[in-house]
């Protein structure tokens, strides 16, 4: 039962181990000396090794005289005496990295001559390479450090007064290994507050970026937008123009057709007078009907012939007959008759 609940497998993945890997990947990050970010931003030290100053970022150091600059130095460390350091050099395989600490734990067990309750170490990675890396273990006694730190007490600078002094190791004059017991947290805390300093204005400058890249994106979708709202605007315009136009060629063909009835339809009230100016006072119209250019006239005359002569002899008229034989009624002692012709509308 606790072999299975211990087996935290994903994609053959233990995820017992995924803490252990994002501890490595942050130290490799801020800490590694092969960090770009160590590099560039850590806060240098001056370490006293012997009777040399060194300057050391990164944990690798550069020898330098003692001047104005090392009064001046924040931070400082103290190098415990080659007599006293016992130096080993392991090398392990690249993957064991994540179990770095409990390799040089297990190494020091079995190699330090120092007594448990008296023994101080550090350690730190010389070199790497794809398949291994190259460790180097620094081990001494609290006795040696305390006696580095009474030296130190005796032979800071005067910019050194009350700091913390970082006890470490010097290896070859180039390579530092620091005692994590006696690490200046002053420096480390410093470091810290520079990468937040630098991550705060990568962040400004990152959303000032945005901002300046977004302000025209806005700028031109809001008038995208606007254009669409006037385009569509524009077009309900069009429209109505169009429907007004269409209503405008309507009433057009009306008036026109209009104006052609009222062109080709006669003159009812000419043609009237001149019908009732052309007839005798002996003759009585009863009916009188008129439909494009064509007339008829029913009524009584004394003489019913006489007055289609008349009508023939009009040049106004043309196609002048008698639809029936005139009678003479007994009513009115007249002759009846109905009489059709066609206007000669010119002739007005």
């Amino acid at each position: 039962m606790s072999a299975q609940q211990n087996n935290l497998m994903l994609f053959g993945f233990d995820l017992r181990f995924l803490g252990r890997f994002f501890a490595l990947a942050v130290r490799q990050l801020l800490f590694d000396p092969s960090s770009w970010l160590a590099k560039r931003f850590q806060p240098p030290f001056w370490v006293l090794h012997g009777d040399q100053w060194y300057r050391c970022r990164a944990g690798h150091l550069s020898r330098t005289d003692p001047s104005a600059s090392v009064e001046s130095a924040e931070f400082y460390g103290i190098s415990i005496p080659d007599e006293a350091v016992l130096l080993k050099r392991i090398k392990l395989p690249a993957s064991s990295e994540i179990f770095l600490s409990d390799a040089v734990a297990l190494e020091v067990d079995g190699c330090s001559p120092f007594p448990a309750e008296d023994l101080v170490f550090g350690s730190c990675i010389a070199s790497r390479c794809d398949a291994s890396i190259d460790v180097v273990i620094a081990m001494t006694t609290h006795q040696a450090v305390a006696a580095a730190q009474a030296r130190w007490r005796e032979t800071r600078p005067a910019g050194g007064a009350g700091s913390m002094i970082q006890v470490c190791a010097v290896m070859g004059g180039q390579q530092l290994v620091e005692f994590d017991q006696y690490t200046d947290a002053a420096k480390v805390a410093a470091y810290i507050e520079v990468l937040k300093s630098l991550a705060w204005r990568s962040f400004v400058a990152v959303m000032i970026v945005i901002t300046v890249l977004a302000v025209p994106a806005g700028s031109s979708a809001y008038r995208a937008a606007r254009l669409v709202d006037d385009y569509g605007e524009l077009r309900q315009n069009a429209e109505r123009v169009d429907h007004a136009v269409e209503v405008l060629h309507l009433q057009r063909a009306v008036l026109k057709a209009v104006s052609e009835e009222v062109e080709i339809r006669p003159d009812y009230a000419f043609w009237l007078n001149h019908i009732a100016s052309g007839t005798p006072d002996n003759t009585r119209l009863q009916r009188l009907w008129i439909e494009e250019g064509a007339v008829q006239v029913l009524g009584y005359s004394d003489n019913a012939a006489n007055y289609l002569r008349l009508l023939t002899e009009e040049p106004a008229y043309s196609g002048v007959s008698a639809r029936s034989a005139f009678v003479r009624d007994s009513r009115y002692g007249k002759e009846r008759f109905q009489i059709n012709w066609s206007l000669v509308l010119e002739a007005r």
